[in-house]
């Protein structure tokens, strides 16, 4: 009898879909790199059927010999995927142009004589098909910076293997990316319907769940995300963080749509995420990224739990959340808490201060900040009030503000919380032409905006002697190369924003222990520490002052665990960044960061081995 992927009705299909939506998954068996420029569906078509005649010719030959039994046959099946273009609810799946479908295969066939592999796309109206051309050449045509923040991944990934002994299988699939799902929202807004795309990446599976954050950007784009869920795989392990990388984002201007829209579309997002088997504690689980914040967590959890009330960890699912809603408190603060502390290591070391032509502590150091979103206002803010840094510069998308003797972080902050723009703010000049201001001098330069900020173009004119990436992929490989030839030292992003990942671990910790940190040691830490102090003051005859019982005295906080695992976490992993720096004779610190998390990452590949 013969076993054959047969079409059916879009009815059928989509009940099919919803019964056994954990029985699809991408097949990576055309990897993203190989992906061309699609002009329509005709052309798909051309690409895809050579591809499948000659995986169905190699499923034949296995299915002729060997294992003769309906088990290994579908073992066989599973092996030599079948392919499915599928629309689905206006979702195109066409980030990976080959999909699978499992197949159950009748536990009383004994033999299977031939397997036939049809392409879904055959069966779907040519209309349908029209409709969504258009989306399928401009997911493939990437434009240059968006192509080239992916191909800077990858070429800071490859720079950093040529120092490893590593099979070349292994090193192609830590590079890969494992799944990434294109979705199309349907959003109804009065009379009008508009299509607003959203993507999910899960970059790596070596350790579960995958976690990363959900953007909202006109900007996003598969290229994009991608890009983003890799840097996120090598950031977690570098930091010890048990997490694979993955990354989302929402084609959507936050600032111009009104908060009903952004929660529907929020809420669907979720939704189509939770149908693919792609959220959950032990799934994937997101967190806040530019344009979004605790409100858009808030709703996807809500959501999460109403569509899986069964689950009894259902907090977990997202981190980022308000506190009120299962938060953890410092996760607002924490990646531009993260830069502090890296900025604080870095100069706990006199050799690496002195390698980059600067002294002594951080006390007084000129700092200008790309950028004072969430990340860098905090990192601003920390610097200048608790380490005394002079913040010199803020650049934004408007221009930037540049005075010398520094720039109040707060007021700059207020300010642009109330009027929606950094110009018309006193006491400081407006540079029309903002990014001109990252070859202003200073000491030490923070991005925390958006990727490919310093280029090739303008490396050269960077006067900072140390760079802080607050943002993710801030600087192309070929400015890296430059400012290394410069003995400029950069703390690579993988490393220096990684408190964001940091503290949304010990966030879903403490959603599955259901319980607070510091819940049940606090009273017990406080009576220590207020024996320890009285039996001091009796020794020595004098007390302490009130503010000293104010701190001191008391036990720790949440936020005091989370400060000191955060802080303890950027300790080590610059330590292993140092010591691979050292073992492998680097000429920086982002390739020995990649060694690093690489080396971990492959680690658990060959621990774990294959399966099937």
């Amino acid at each position: 009898m013969a076993a054959r992927l047969t079409s059916r009705s879009a009815a059928d299909r989509d009940k099919r879909r919803l019964a056994h939506r954990d029985d699809f998954a991408v097949a990576a068996n055309v990897p993203l790199d190989e992906q061309e420029p699609r002009a329509g569906a005709q052309d798909a078509r051309a690409r895809l059927e050579p591809t499948i005649d000659d995986r169905a010719e190699k499923a034949d030959r296995d299915l002729g010999g060997g294992d003769r039994s309906s088990a290994g046959r579908a073992e066989a099946l599973h092996a030599h995927r079948a392919v499915e273009q599928s629309v689905n609810h206006g979702a195109v799946h066409h980030a990976v142009p080959i999909f699978m479908r499992r197949v159950d295969v009748d536990a009383n066939r004994r033999t299977v004589d031939r397997l036939s592999i049809d392409l879904e796309a055959e069966q779907l109206h040519e209309a349908h098909i029209a409709a969504h051309a258009a989306t399928l050449a401009r997911q493939f045509e990437y434009d240059d910076s968006m192509s080239t923040f992916r191909a800077n991944v990858y070429r800071m990934y490859d720079k950093a293997i040529g120092y490893l002994a590593l099979p070349t299988g292994l090193t192609d699939r830590i590079k890969s990316c494992s799944v990434l799902l294109h979705i199309r929202i349907p959003v109804r807004v009065g009379d009008d319907l508009r299509l607003i795309d959203a993507y999910r990446a899960q970059h790596s599976f070596h350790k579960k769940p995958v976690k990363g954050g959900i953007r909202f950007d006109l900007e996003v784009s598969a290229d994009e995300v991608v890009a983003l869920a890799t840097l996120m795989t090598f950031k977690c392990a570098l930091v010890n963080v048990p997490f694979g990388g993955a990354k989302g984002g929402v084609r959507i201007d936050p600032r111009a749509e009104s908060v009903d829209t952004l929660e529907r579309v929020t809420r669907r997002y979720t939704a189509e995420l939770f149908w693919r088997n792609c959220i959950g504690p032990g799934v994937d689980v997101p967190a806040p990224d530019m344009g979004t914040g605790p409100r858009e967590m808030a709703w996807i959890a809500d959501t999460y739990a109403t569509l899986n009330p069964q689950d009894i960890d259902p907090l977990a699912c997202v981190t980022g959340k308000p506190v009120s809603q299962g938060g953890i408190r410092g996760r607002t603060e924490a990646t531009g808490r993260g830069v502090q502390y890296a900025t604080r290591e870095f100069f706990r070391n006199p050799a690496d201060v002195a390698a980059c032509k600067l002294d002594g502590s951080l006390e007084g150091k000129r700092v200008i900040v790309q950028g004072l979103g969430n990340v860098g206002y905090h990192a601003a803010k920390f610097l200048q009030e608790e380490d005394g840094c002079k913040i010199v510069g803020i650049i934004e998308r408007d221009g930037a503000l540049w005075n010398e003797s520094g720039l109040p972080v707060e007021a700059v902050h207020e300010h642009m919380a109330e009027t929606k723009t950094i110009r018309g703010f006193g006491g400081a000049k407006l540079v029309e032409e903002g990014a001109q201001v990252l070859g202003y001098p200073c000491d030490i330069l923070v991005p925390a905006a958006m990727e490919n900020q310093i280029t090739a173009q303008n490396a050269e004119k960077v006067q900072a002697r140390l760079i802080v990436e607050a943002a993710n992929g801030p600087t192309t490989a070929d400015a890296a190369e430059i400012l290394t030839r410069r003995g400029i030292a950069v703390l690579p992003d993988i490393f220096a924003n990684a408190g964001g990942v940091t503290v949304s671990y010990f966030e879903w910790s403490k959603n599955l222990a259901h319980m607070r940190y510091g819940r049940m040691s606090r009273r017990i830490d406080q009576q220590r520490r207020t024996q320890l102090m009285t039996a001091i003051e009796d020794m020595v005859g004098s007390k302490f002052k009130p503010e000293q019982w104010a701190t001191a005295g008391q036990g720790a906080s949440e936020i005091d665990h989370v400060r000191s695992g955060l802080d303890d976490t950027m300790i080590e992993a610059l330590a292993e960044i140092r010591e691979a720096r050292d073992r492998y004779k680097t000429p920086d610190f982002r390739t020995a960061s990649f060694i690093v998390a690489i080396q971990k990452v492959a680690t658990s590949n060959l621990e774990l081995g294959l399966w099937p």
